[in-house]
């Protein structure tokens, strides 16, 4: 058990009027990677006090840092979708950042908020180049298997393409032409070069 956590839900039940301590608790959430908590800490600090400036950057903090990582074994349309999620994020972080700074003013010289914006756009750029690398890659696959799939102007019905796409990524298609097979059992992907 987490001693912050333990005091600050202990300072709670002695004064639930306290929003110091639903802020900090928080925060304690934040450092144990609990979103959902942090956040729901972070709404009943501001329901008792709506003035408690902290919450909103403490918010943008939460949508920044905590995530869930992308699976090892996911596919490049997962990818895309965890990526599109992440932009997401960002966007959320970069709203409550933004509004603790027109909430507070002018900030002291030492506060990092305009650091973190300047990360999140950077971090925004790089999630949208790498989703439009990712959708290209599945269109030049598609393309290539559709191809590759007609058999004298017809289309082969032996191809499922979105199957066949995602047999092609993750083989890690190269240039060259190759010609996807897939069985009767979807689960087999076979590559034959051509």
């Amino acid at each position: 058990m987490n001693p912050a956590k333990q005091s600050f839900e202990k300072a709670i039940r002695y004064n639930p009027e306290f929003p110091e301590a639903y802020l900090n608790l928080g925060s304690a959430y934040a450092g144990l990677e609990n979103k959902k908590a942090a956040l729901r800490s972070y709404d009943q600090a501001e329901e008792i006090d709506r003035s408690l400036r902290e919450v909103n950057f403490n918010r943008g903090l939460v949508y920044l840092q905590i995530f869930t990582p992308l699976a090892e074994d996911a596919s490049k349309e997962q990818e895309i979708e965890w990526s599109e999620a992440r932009i997401e994020r960002f966007m959320k972080s970069k709203a409550y950042l933004e509004k603790y700074i027109s909430d507070v003013g002018k900030l002291p010289k030492d506060d990092p908020t305009n650091e973190y914006l300047k990360e999140i756009d950077t971090l925004v750029k790089e999630y949208e180049r790498k989703i439009r690398r990712l959708k290209k890659k599945l269109e030049r696959a598609a393309k290539q298997i559709l191809r590759l799939s007609q058999v004298n102007g017809r289309v082969d019905h032996r191809w499922n393409s979105n199957h066949a796409v995602i047999a092609a990524l993750e083989a890690n298609m190269s240039p060259k032409p190759e010609r996807f097979y897939i069985s009767r059992n979807i689960e087999q992907v076979r590559s034959v070069s051509r």
